[in-house]
């Protein structure tokens, strides 16, 4: 998907372009951190960055393997949190929703209301604890440009303090709502529940994250992200860390470390070794083998013979991976003399403790993107098996040969990526 939107975009000739790289936004961040001011770590020490965005909250935790050049290593894999600043907006939204009601969509769509929510970020980023009195939104424009491109429904600004005063009885939430003529202001009480209820949830993250042996000796732990701004934000994750003698930094202009990292580690790859942030495998089906324990309730014919469909594992979850590392190939050989077409599907779990045996129907496997090579039906049989590996480079691909060690991904166009670790 990424590689269809790239061409797309026009950055790429075709797919299977290798001028491009990818790099998820923590790790991208990180290459920003370690080459900014105020980076302190040296040769062997262990860190964290904390990436607090508009979706998501993520950490990644590192060491500091060499510093000239820099050579950095995953102790641990990222662990994240849907614990993100949009959350924030999306409650602010919800209060104008009530008040417009139906017209609230189209209200979205007028430029007064674009601006509208620049000023509601900018009340974010300022906001900090000891603020009183409340946050002041004026929307005469925003009625004025709703108006013009409604001339058939019109919206009298007169009527705006009563709708909000109806909000308020409408919703005990909103009682402490202030309107005058044009403008609503927001308490900051409100503004204080809606921002701790997501920095309880970054608290948790932070207090999961130092439970693992690992992680025991990061002493530093570097804030980057849009919601890393927000002086509310840095104060409470500070205050949450020096509990646990861990100091927070946070650098020069930490909304832009993730773009900034992504072009530093497109120049100077640091990442050296990164942790497997999940179980990486195939769906595949092999025959039924009660010698291994296989359960019965699985089984299903294919042509008369019994067949079981089973996770494949490639990668265990928290293993070392390094940079470019490929697995071993394995070889999967169609199921049936007529078969044309072999599937691969690329599936992931989540659990730090996989049995060796996991079948295709567990609920855990998360079907990440499949692959469907055709089959050349006038070869002999045992010359159409495929072989599969997986490649890490920033993010793991597929890539599959025949018997010859002719690549499957360029003959048919294919190059299948999976986000994230």
């Amino acid at each position: 998907m990424m590689r269809k939107a790239c061409v797309a975009g026009g950055l790429i000739a075709h797919e299977l372009a290798q001028n491009i790289r990818f790099v998820n936004e923590a790790e991208a961040a990180t290459h920003e951190v370690i080459r900014a001011d105020g980076f302190q770590a040296k040769k062997g020490a262990k860190f964290a960055v904390l990436d607090c965005g508009g979706g998501t909250a993520d950490m990644t935790f590192l060491e500091l393997v060499n510093l000239s050049p820099v050579r950095i290593r995953e102790i641990s894999r990222p662990i994240g949190a849907p614990a993100g600043a949009t959350r924030i907006d999306r409650n602010f939204t919800q209060v104008l929703e009530t008040i417009f009601g139906r017209r609230f969509e189209k209200i979205k769509q007028t430029p007064a209301f674009a601006d509208l929510m620049l000023t509601f970020e900018d009340a974010k980023i300022s906001f900090q604890e000891g603020d009183s009195g409340g946050k002041v939104f004026r929307f005469s424009q925003v009625v004025e440009d709703y108006n013009a491109r409604n001339p058939k429904s019109e919206y009298p600004l007169s009527e705006f303090a009563s709708d909000v005063q109806r909000a308020m009885q409408n919703n005990p939430r909103f009682a402490q709502i202030g309107v005058r003529a044009s403008s609503l202001t927001i308490p900051m009480a409100m503004f204080r529940e809606w921002f701790d209820s997501i920095i309880l949830e970054i608290i948790e993250l932070l207090n999961e994250a130092f439970e693992n042996s690992n992680t025991r000796q990061v002493s530093t732990v570097y804030l980057v992200g849009g919601f890393s701004q927000s002086e509310y934000v840095f104060s409470k994750i500070k205050a949450a860390l020096s509990r646990k003698g861990i100091q927070l930094i946070r650098p020069d202009k930490p909304d832009v470390a993730i773009v900034m990292g992504a072009v530093r580690a497109q120049l100077a790859e640091a990442m050296s070794v990164r942790c497997a942030q999940f179980n990486y495998g195939i769906i595949t089906s092999t025959e039924f083998d009660e010698s291994k324990n296989h359960d019965k309730s699985k089984m299903r014919k294919i042509e008369g013979k019994d067949h079981i469909d089973i996770f494949d594992l490639f990668v265990r979850q928290g293993s070392a991976v390094p940079n470019d590392y490929e697995t071993e190939k394995k070889p999967y050989i169609p199921l049936t003399e007529s078969q044309k077409i072999v599937s691969f599907k690329l599936a992931i779990i989540d659990s730090e403790s996989l049995p060796n045996l996991v079948y295709a129907d567990d609920r855990r496997i998360s079907i990440h993107s499949e692959v469907k090579v055709p089959v050349n039906t006038r070869l002999p049989f045992n010359d159409r098996t495929v072989y599969c590996q997986l490649r890490f480079r920033g993010v793991p691909e597929i890539v599959l040969t025949n018997s010859e060690g002719y690549s499957l991904n360029e003959a048919n166009g294919l190059i299948i990526k999976a986000g994230g670790w």
